[in-house]
């Protein structure tokens, strides 16, 4: 009897040490599953993603990320951006430091840390990205790793250069045009026409006058800069 409860028992270990190498098995194949879906999550965006520890070494970049860093093909996964700085493209050195310059301020902010960053494309160009990075911690607080997503902003950040300089622009005319106006050396003024429901010019407001206009005007001009002509004629 005694023989044979330790049969027993023993078969039982071993059935006991097979479901957990089963568990095991499955728990790594879960594992690896969700890093291939996770995986091709972030290579389908077309936004650059990089998936950093908690020692900020690279886990997993997809296809834009690895362009834009000058990696592409690049053994990258386990290294810090200071260490990919001296195996990626020289152009990119630049903006791989100043990612590293910002990791320890993302870690200090849960919220999420943005900023814009400007590097050189792979076509040679300038790109410019709207950067988010969101920190992830574990139960008990310690850093598990730190996600990092940049939007290409480029079109973006040249419309609005567009817009500047063209109200800079109007700004340098329309400062040009009251020059000419205040100086000509002949009474000008300006008028805005006001109409009935009709469409029928009703009055006339003085919206301002030159120099020589004013100078026409006297002390009456501050009392009747933008008032109703008819209200100044009835005077």
């Amino acid at each position: 009897a005694g023989l044979e409860g330790r049969y027993v028992a023993f078969l039982r270990e071993i059935i006991a040490e097979q479901e957990q190498e089963l568990i095991d098995q499955r728990v790594r194949l879960a594992r690896r599953e969700g890093e291939e879906r996770l995986r091709r999550i972030i290579e389908s965006t077309p936004d650059m993603v990089v998936v950093k520890d908690g020692e900020d070494r690279w886990l997993m970049s997809n296809g834009t990320g690895l362009r834009l860093f000058g990696l592409s093909g690049a053994d990258y996964a386990g290294r810090t951006e200071t260490e990919l700085a001296r195996i990626a493209a020289p152009a990119a050195v630049r903006s791989l430091l100043n990612c590293a310059g910002t990791n320890e301020l993302a870690w200090n902010t849960p919220e999420g840390y943005r900023y814009t960053d400007s590097l050189v494309c792979p076509d040679g160009t300038t790109c410019h990205l709207d950067v988010i990075k969101k920190p992830v911690f574990n139960p008990d607080g310690s850093r598990q790793m730190l996600v990092v997503v940049g939007r290409d902003i480029t079109a973006h950040v040249a419309a609005e250069r567009a817009r500047d300089e063209a109200h800079a622009a109007l700004r340098a005319s329309e400062s040009r045009y009251h020059a000419l106006f205040e100086n000509i050396g002949e009474e000008l003024s300006l008028f805005t026409v006001k109409r009935d429901e009709h469409g029928r010019v009703v009055d006339w407001v003085l919206r301002e006058s030159n120099a020589e206009g004013r100078k026409n005007f006297g002390p009456w001009y501050e009392r009747i800069v933008g008032q109703p002509v008819r209200a100044f004629i009835t005077e």
